[in-house]
């Protein structure tokens, strides 16, 4: 699943994942702007990060890191799971990866899928 996702599903569809309670959405502000977004779906035993993200000016300010032990913790201490899954694509930013293993995940699996993208979706990163 790549973070664009949503923009192919219907309104509907997005209004039933906002209002299932198994999903869990935390917002990072700063200056009463939205800066960093977090969704946890709490389903099954093992937890999942859906999303995970920052706004690309707070990147290396340490509020990722912040962000991340709070999903931890919401994940093992409020919701007392063993694992947590998180996936990445190549159109995560491209120190993903290695923020995430510095963070004490571990890769599992690797898989390579192919997705449609929407037009204007691709990163400028990924451009070049």
């Amino acid at each position: 699943m790549t973070w664009f996702n949503r923009v192919l599903k219907s309104k509907d569809d997005v209004e039933s994942i906002f209002k299932d309670t198994s999903n869990l959405f935390y917002y990072l502000f700063h200056k009463k702007l939205t800066i960093g977004l977090l969704e946890i779906n709490i389903t099954h035993d093992e937890k999942e990060i859906i999303y995970f993200g920052l706004d690309q000016h707070y990147i290396n300010k340490g509020l990722g890191k912040k962000m991340m032990n709070i999903a931890k913790d919401i994940a093992f201490n409020q919701y007392n799971t063993h694992r947590i899954w998180l996936h990445t694509c190549e159109f995560d930013h491209e120190r993903a990866l290695a923020f995430y293993l510095m963070q004490g995940f571990k890769m599992y699996d690797m898989n390579i899928i192919n997705e449609e993208i929407p037009i204007g979706y691709i990163p400028q990163h990924k451009l070049k």
